[in-house]
């Protein structure tokens, strides 16, 4: 099998050997002999094929069902899940028994039918694609997850093959962040009064409108000046030092 001897197929006469030198086995019958020997060794090969496909299929399940990202492998034709690890039940709150039952449209939380159907078909054409979109739970919450798909075959019929990935912490910490730095902004802008802000050298950084104000400098004059050119020649030393 694979040029590696297996085993060996050892044929006895029930009788005693023929007389003389000749051979113990007629052509016509060592021609039998290799064709099962050949025969035996293709079940040993197909054998080995299977065993080796049932053990990466069962690395490829521990792998799946013990992964922290949802995995789910979607019928293209009907949209439902095939196949589904126990991750994606768990980021979108149903059972298995639930979830298997759904299709793509039921969890979809951003697109419409119409453009989830444009997405899918640009997905089969070019045969993959990562983007971020929104999964509906159970209980109505949306779930914003990174999301990787691959169009595959099993059988002649076309699947993707897709991870999400739940980013909603993520975003929602961007979203803070962004609202954090927005109100910021806006208190700086409208402050009564002077607000500078300078790097480790005293170069000016940022600078609001009543800054500008009292000092009679336009934004982009102060932002080319330091903290020591806006203070009298007698405090020039002392106010540099702070940023020394």
């Amino acid at each position: 099998v694979d040029d590696e001897v297996r085993g060996r197929i050892t044929v006895g006469y029930g009788a005693g050997l023929p007389d003389g030198d000749g051979e113990a086995f007629m052509p016509e019958e060592r021609e039998l002999l290799q064709a099962v020997a050949t025969r035996v060794g293709s079940v040993l090969a197909r054998r080995q094929r299977d065993e080796q496909a049932r053990q990466r299929e069962q690395i490829f399940h521990a792998i799946a069902t013990q992964a922290s990202d949802a995995i789910v492998l979607i019928d293209v034709a009907t949209l439902r899940f095939a196949e589904f690890n126990d991750a994606v039940c768990t980021l979108l709150g149903y059972t298995r028994e639930e979830f298997g039952n759904l299709t793509l449209f039921d969890v979809e939380g951003r697109d419409s039918a119409l453009d989830l159907n444009r997405r899918i078909d640009e997905v089969v054409a070019t045969g993959g694609a990562s983007f971020e979109t929104e999964m509906r739970c159970k209980d109505g919450r949306l779930r914003y997850v990174s999301l990787s798909a691959r169009r595959i075959e099993l059988g002649g019929r076309p699947y993707l093959s897709s991870i999400w990935s739940d980013v909603t912490s993520r975003r929602e910490d961007a979203e803070r962040l962004r609202a954090s730095e927005e109100r910021w902004r806006s208190y700086v802008e409208n402050a009564p009064y002077g607000v500078f802000l300078a790097d480790g050298e005293g170069r000016c950084r940022q600078v609001n409108p009543e800054a500008c104000r009292l000092t009679g400098y336009t934004e982009p004059e102060l932002l080319a000046m330091r903290i020591g050119d806006l203070l009298p020649e007698e405090s020039k030393a002392a106010g540099q030092a702070h940023f020394l």
